[in-house]
């Protein structure tokens, strides 16, 4: 079944992510449907010459911890998608 948006409202933008709550029709009915609008990102699983995984130690405010990551590079307008997984990680300390 699709949906048909009849209504858009920005309820809060940010650097990183914007909010908005769309009014969509699905058949005879309308229903409210919140939406978080994100650039996009891309994730790599760096690995060194011996097969062990590289993570990164990354502070979460939401998570109020510390926790172990892969890799996240946001896309920029201005950044081709396929250049984000050209880094050198040949100066990174594990």
């Amino acid at each position: 079944m699709s949906e048909e948006r009849v209504d858009s409202r920005r309820i809060y933008e940010g650097r990183v992510v914007s909010l908005r709550i769309d009014t969509v029709r699905i058949g005879n009915k309308t229903i409210a449907r919140e939406v978080v609008e994100h650039p996009g990102a891309s994730a790599i699983v760096p690995l060194t010459t011996d097969g062990r995984v590289i993570l990164v130690n990354q502070y979460r405010h939401a998570a109020g911890i510390e926790l172990l990551e892969i890799l996240l590079i946001f896309y920029f307008p201005i950044t081709p998608a396929l250049s984000n997984s050209l880094i050198d990680f040949s100066s990174v300390q594990y």
